[in-house]
């Protein structure tokens, strides 16, 4: 035989294993397709099934601040609703002599005394109709450096206030009405603490609202300063405390703080205790703002409405 005819014979007998081969990668190939449609068809599912999941809302709180002296003695009280899904910080400062329901005769301030901050936050509780799921207690030198760290205060008092303490000239109050003056921590405490006001001891609790309020607000306006600052705010105020917030929730609500801290917001309302002076001894809290109160809590945990002002609540 030729090697023409050899060779036309060979490349016969190629043809068919040539096609063959086609075949089969036409076939893998529209099986791979297959393959891919399915799976890109659930990715896409899965993307829109989590793009549909509802995103976990920051949860509202309450907590209670108990500022206590160097010889351990309650000097007041800070009863606060944090509340991040609505960009609010709800204040109600409170008096140490403030009457407790739980007897009808032993101000908070005895009770602390008896019974530390289980039986203060109880009798807080049940006072103000109004559940607390955390408590810290405060040292004065605690506050005066966070409130430092927050930038103080601007005052102008409506009238002369003046305190000579006979033990320690430090301890002095001496401020003139209508002068406008920018109070450090130390100051601030040194008023909430001293008889200086003509409507008594009531005129300390409406100044310790005026100063929560002033510097919640203010480390909103300092943002960056209060974001950069806040595990030595919490490291300064978890010093040689009383409380029940553990580490792991104390990094939940910094991270709550810093989430509120990127919105443009002045999230403080205040609402002052209403209510009767007795001697300027006893503070009896009105049923009127025990209901009111607690109705301004409810409707920030229910979302059903926005707590705007302190009358709202009274």
């Amino acid at each position: 035989m030729s090697d023409k005819a050899k060779n036309n014979k060979k490349k016969k007998s190629q043809a068919p294993v040539a096609l063959v081969y086609f075949a089969t990668m036409m076939v893998f190939l529209a099986v791979f397709a297959v393959f891919a449609v399915i799976l890109l068809g659930r990715m896409n599912i899965q993307s829109e099934q989590e793009d549909n999941e509802p995103v976990s809302l920051m949860q509202s709180y309450n907590i209670l601040y108990a500022g206590v002296n160097s010889g351990n003695e309650l000097a007041d009280l800070a009863l606060v609703r944090m509340a991040p899904e609505m960009d609010q910080i709800i204040i109600t400062p409170c008096s140490s002599l403030t009457v407790s329901v739980t007897d009808g005769v032993s101000t908070f301030g005895e009770i602390y005394a008896d019974g530390g901050m289980t039986r203060l936050v109880n009798a807080v509780e049940q006072t103000f109709r109004v559940e607390t799921d955390y408590y810290m207690s405060l040292t004065s030198s605690a506050f005066e450096s966070v409130a430092d760290i927050l930038g103080g205060m601007v005052y102008t008092p409506e009238e002369d206030l003046y305190y000579l303490s006979q033990e320690d000239a430090s301890l002095d109050v001496s401020y003139r009405a209508g002068g406008t003056v920018s109070l450090s921590g130390r100051e601030i405490n040194l008023i909430c603490q001293s008889p200086v006001f003509s409507q008594g001891r009531g005129g300390n609790v409406e100044f310790l609202g005026e100063a929560l309020y002033q510097l919640v607000n203010g480390a909103f306006q300092q943002n960056n300063i209060t974001r950069n600052n806040l595990d030595n705010i919490y490291n300064i105020m978890s010093a040689d405390s009383d409380t029940n917030l553990t580490d792991s929730v104390m990094e939940q609500h910094k991270s709550y703080m810093t989430e509120m801290l990127s919105r443009d917001i002045e999230p403080a309302v205040l609402l002052v205790p209403d209510g009767t002076w007795t001697n300027d001894s006893y503070f009896t809290v009105s049923d009127e703002f025990r209901t009111s109160l607690a109705e301004a809590y409810e409707r920030t945990s229910t979302n059903s409405g926005v707590v705007s002002s302190e009358s709202d609540a009274v």
